[in-house]
């Protein structure tokens, strides 16, 4: 999927209030689905042009940039957002005001979800349903799943423990519920190593792939615990020499920059790297790169 990096810094607001979906918000229309190596929406052809805004919940300010930019995409032809729940971007860790570790995190460290994020993605979640948009959530980013680190002025842990990160996975999922126009990449880059918890996510450098591969089966089963007809997968780190995690479970598939032949099952493949510049792949595995970013920050 195509990417573009709004670099923006937010306050950390820590609440702990766990929030569940509202039912009777749930959508009679605006229905992703897959068919073949490429999507519907809505059972009409769903030709999938994105950017990727990952700090768009960061704080008040940033979603409602995100929101009045939605309608200028859609000038570009561009029908997909990706939002992140933890953020993005590595080597933007450390606030040069401050010099302690950013938290830009959708969840407390119990799993729960944080009340003001949730709120922000409602805001972005229903300005995407009025322009017919799709939106990609991404659960979980590295540089938000660390334990307590003082060399960084990280003082405390991401996560209670592991039952915590499973918990995060069920509550999101539940959360998400009622939006049937979005699917979702539960882990950004599997494999990384900047990742802390590796009984859950496991260095690429010292892990077989098909062991991340059964690690990625696992976050994408809970998903399918709570929502069984989610589209989700998630998204391996770069690995030129295989860089398709093909899960059995999983409706789609994602490469990190490196368009590959169909996996098993021919599913749709989303290109979700490009931290830099915009650029955009079809469903069909063929990469295009514009000229130049549609926007900057």
């Amino acid at each position: 999927m195509g990417k573009i990096i709004f670099r923006i810094m937010l306050l950390y607001v820590f609440i702990a209030v766990p929030l569940l979906p509202n039912s009777q918000l749930l959508y009679a229309g605006d229905v992703l689905s897959t068919e073949d190596t490429g999507f519907l929406l809505d059972g009409k052809p769903f030709d999938m042009w994105g950017v990727s805004i990952p700090q768009a919940l960061w704080d008040d300010v940033s979603a409602a940039e995100c929101i009045q930019n939605l309608s200028k995409y859609k000038e570009y032809g561009v029908n997909t957002v990706f939002i992140s729940l933890q953020g993005a971007s590595p080597g933007f860790e450390i606030d040069p005001q401050t010099g302690l570790f950013y938290v830009n995190n959708a969840f407390n460290t119990n799993g729960t979800l944080r009340t003001a994020y949730m709120n922000r993605l409602t805001d972005i979640l229903e300005a995407a349903r009025e322009l017919d948009m799709v939106v990609n959530i991404c659960y979980f980013y590295q540089m938000q799943c660390r334990y307590a680190n003082p060399a960084k002025n990280l003082s405390f842990n991401h996560w209670d423990d592991v039952n915590a990160i499973f918990r995060a996975v069920r509550e999101a999922t539940e959360w998400l519920l009622p939006y049937r126009f979005l699917f979702v990449d539960v882990v950004n880059e599997l494999g990384h190593a900047n990742f802390d918890y590796d009984s859950v996510f496991p260095d690429h450098h010292v892990t077989a792939w098909s062991e991340l591969e059964r690690k990625g089966k696992v976050f994408v089963d809970s998903v399918h615990a709570v929502d069984p007809d989610r589209i989700c997968c998630v998204s391996p780190t770069s690995n030129k020499a295989a860089h398709i995690l093909d899960i059995s479970s999983s409706r789609i598939a994602y490469h990190h920059g490196n368009p590959a032949p169909h996996v098993a099952g021919n599913r749709p493949q989303i290109n979700n790297e490009s931290w830099h510049e915009v650029s955009f792949v079809h469903p069909d595995g063929r990469a295009v790169y514009p000229d130049k970013p549609l926007f900057k920050r």
